[in-house]
């Protein structure tokens, strides 16, 4: 997929707004595409911590 059609993508949020990836051209985004019972949920963990850490930036 090139650079240009990954920022196509839109996705809604839990209150029914978007979130278009083209907002965030200029930052790098992690995407993380998992099952809840999968055998990596406990990298949840990880990833929530990343968020917090970000957040507060």
């Amino acid at each position: 997929m090139s650079r240009a059609a990954a920022f196509g993508f839109s996705f809604k949020t839990l209150d029914g707004g978007d979130i278009k990836l083209a907002d965030y051209s200029s930052r790098p985004i992690p995407v993380a595409n998992m099952a809840s019972l999968c055998g990596y949920s406990p990298q949840y963990a990880r990833l929530a911590r990343l968020a917090r850490y970000e957040a507060s930036q």
